[in-house]
């Protein structure tokens, strides 16, 4: 017979945190990365209940939980907490649905949802970009984060791999 320690297992569980990572990247028209840049985000208050709700098996046809499919980009600059709803400055336009079908992680625990935007983008093309902030499809703010001051210029795509899961 094996003997668990109930502690230590109590103590695994208690440290794995859902947390988020955004990896972004700007590339020229042949490949070539320009700029890259990594930050964390914050997963917002508004987005527990349904993963609770979906852990619990609640959903219904009435009760459907979205997923997340887009993203938006923003030009406020004040630090994300878990009780964001909204992007601080939302820029107009800057919302992309994902760019393909999230890749979840080979242990499990984790998925990365790819956006692209292309070389020309007159949405976001020379603006000041410091937040971004992913969406479910009937428009929930799930996670926020505040990446500095990223510039996306005409001619560069603009690449952003944000992935979310517990943390071991």
């Amino acid at each position: 017979m094996k003997v668990v320690n109930k502690e230590a297992t109590l103590g695994l569980c208690k440290d794995q945190k859902l947390v988020g990572r955004v990896h972004i990247v700007a590339k020229d028209a042949n490949g070539n990365i320009v700029d890259t840049n990594n930050v964390t985000n914050n997963i917002v208050l508004g987005i527990r209940t349904p993963i609770i709700k979906l852990l619990g098996g609640w959903g219904t046809a009435q009760d459907e939980l979205p997923f997340v499919r887009q993203i938006a980009l923003g030009t406020g600059a004040t630090p994300a907490t878990i009780l964001d709803t909204k992007l601080e400055a939302e820029v107009e336009g800057s919302r992309k649905l994902t760019a393909t079908a999230p890749t979840i992680s080979s242990d499990g625990l984790s998925l990365t949802f790819s956006f692209l935007y292309d070389m020309v983008d007159e949405a976001v093309d020379n603006k000041d970009i410091k937040e971004m902030a992913l969406f479910t499809t009937d428009g929930t703010m799930i996670a926020r984060t505040t990446i500095g001051l990223w510039r996306k210029t005409t001619g560069l795509y603009f690449e952003i791999y944000w992935t979310i899961g517990y943390a071991a």
